[in-house]
């Protein structure tokens, strides 16, 4: 890596549509499953609109992250 943290901001883009069929509106669970995703490959910062929602993902992904 480039030693710096990773942030990324998926939240209800374009491609969560491509891939769910779902409208923008309805792409929070997308969205929280793509910043697990993200995680797992060391993202560290997350731009969502559903912080509850992404959270909870984000700690199922970190409890199994550590738990390897």
């Amino acid at each position: 890596g480039l030693g710096y943290p990773v942030v990324v901001g998926p939240s209800r883009k374009r491609f969560l549509g491509a891939a769910t069929g779902r409208p923008v509106e309805d792409r929070d669970r997308a969205t929280a499953a793509a910043c697990a995703l993200a995680w797992e490959r060391g993202a560290r910062g997350f731009r969502v609109h559903d912080v509850a929602l992404a959270r909870e993902a984000l700690l199922v992904a970190r409890a199994t992250t550590l738990a390897r």
